[in-house]
């Protein structure tokens, strides 16, 4: 055991050493990570007073480092590394109780070193890292609500409130995912019956802090505040799809969300069509003309309503971005000698991109596996990996009808890996437990 712990505490060393190589890219250019850092100092300058309507939580807490004295660009990475290292090991206690400390601290520390998930190392000024922290939060203390004590339910709520309630305010559509969870939490209550109260009570407080987030949002930011670009995404996606050649573009669209230059090669110009940009501009377009955020919105609506099944056809076409297109490159450098080079090679970002979609190939797998189990009798060892599958499905489907998908990857990918970790770790200690309970067999004679 001790050998094991001072490997870890190893481990840790060469993680932190990497985590303050990391610098965020701050410079002025064709991002938003400047317009983040100016948003954190008018906050830290006024306070409250600087509204800001676009994604207020991230500010926010950029406000607060501001506090600490440090150069933002040296505070931010160790912050965002250490509350996503908090949060998975949170997650994975609450998860895997019976793992030792020391082991669920291993595994979340190989969580928060696979780039694949996350933009070098946690380090970019963006939301991404601080909402996949807070999504780990509000998984875990969804589950602690629903299977623990009165006492842990009555201290994990806290936790949930605020972890729902920061996610409203770090990015509009969190509140649409939170609906669509309180709605499988309702689903729970029939499969769970002996927890039916605590799930039914869970869908109320999700619910709730969804529905009070818009107003809250009205109120601060005004009546605009309430779609803050959100309808001119939606309408920009919606559109994208009433004008989409299925028979036409699907494989140039294919092909482009697992490789831009390999598109550019072979059709040239035309991979403009399938960039991400590409459906952006088209609600973007019309946002520059005059139009409202709110009539953005509607029109977006509806486009669903009078075309649902183009609509829902096209989910997977752009959930294909999540699954394939993935880099180490943008927004956060790894400064850290050769491990930096490595880090940002075309070789690495080519084996995670396999890497990655083997993943998924392995998540649907336990997927099958769980849904399984869940039909037959679901028991609380199979909660979080419930839990953490109605998050995904939720935030899946409404990420299904926006274009942020490929940077928003990032906020659900770590749970994509805790899936699969959990499950596979609770399949084999309960198949153990049964083994322990059933006695060890023994070899029967032929006589007997």
């Amino acid at each position: 055991m001790k050998t094991k712990n001072t490997f870890l505490l190893l481990f840790l060393g060469i993680w932190f050493f990497l985590v303050a190589k990391v610098v965020p890219d701050l410079r002025q250019g064709e991002h938003d990570a400047y317009l983040y850092e100016l948003a954190g100092r008018c906050f830290h300058e006024h306070g409250l007073g600087c509204a800001h309507d676009r994604e207020p939580f991230f500010p926010i807490v950029l406000s607060l480092l501001l506090h600490s004295g440090l150069e933002l660009s040296q505070a931010l990475p160790v912050f965002q590394n250490v509350f996503f290292l908090f949060s998975v090991f949170v997650l994975l206690s609450v998860a895997l109780p019976a793992w030792h400390w020391s082991r669920r601290l291993g595994s979340a520390l190989a969580v928060a070193l696979v780039p694949t998930f996350l933009i070098p190392m946690n380090g970019a000024a963006y939301t991404e890292s601080v909402s996949a922290s807070l999504v780990c939060l509000f998984v875990a203390c969804s589950v602690a609500f629903v299977s623990g004590r009165r006492v842990t339910a009555f201290l994990f709520t806290g936790g949930l409130v605020l972890a729902a309630f920061a996610l409203n305010l770090t990015k509009g559509s969190f509140s649409f995912v939170h609906c669509l969870v309180a709605i499988f939490f309702v689903l729970g209550a029939f499969l769970w019956r002996e927890k039916k109260l605590r799930f039914l009570a869970l869908a109320v407080i999700v619910g709730f802090s969804s529905l009070a987030t818009t107003p809250l949002r009205a109120w601060i930011f005004g009546q605009n505040g309430m779609y803050s670009r959100g309808g001119a995404v939606l309408f920009g996606r919606t559109e994208y799809a009433e004008r989409f050649d299925f028979s036409r573009n699907s494989w140039p669209y294919f092909l482009n969300g697992l490789s831009e230059g390999a598109c550019a090669r072979i059709y040239g110009a035309l991979c403009k069509e399938y960039a991400f940009g590409a459906e952006n501009y088209l609600g973007n377009s019309r946002f520059a003309e005059g139009v409202s955020d709110e009539q953005l919105f509607r029109d977006g609506i509806k486009n669903i309503l009078e075309h649902p099944l183009r609509q829902l056809i096209f989910i997977p076409f752009e959930w294909t971005k999540l699954i394939l297109h993935h880099g180490t490159t943008g927004f956060a450098r790894l400064e850290a000698g050769l491990v930096g080079a490595i880090v940002h090679s075309f070789p690495l970002t080519l084996a995670l991109k396999i890497l990655n979609l083997l993943l998924y190939v392995v998540f649907f797998y336990a997927l099958v596996r769980n849904l399984r189990l869940w039909l037959k009798k679901p028991d609380l060892a199979s909660l979080p990996t419930y839990a953490i599958f109605i998050y995904l499905g939720s935030y899946l489907g409404v990420y299904g009808f926006v274009t942020t998908v490929i940077r928003m990857a990032y906020p659900v990918a770590p749970l994509f890996l805790l899936f699969v970790i959990i499950t596979f770790s609770a399949s084999a200690m309960t198949n153990r437990i049964r083994w322990l309970r059933a006695g060890p067999s023994r070899p029967t004679l032929k006589n007997e």
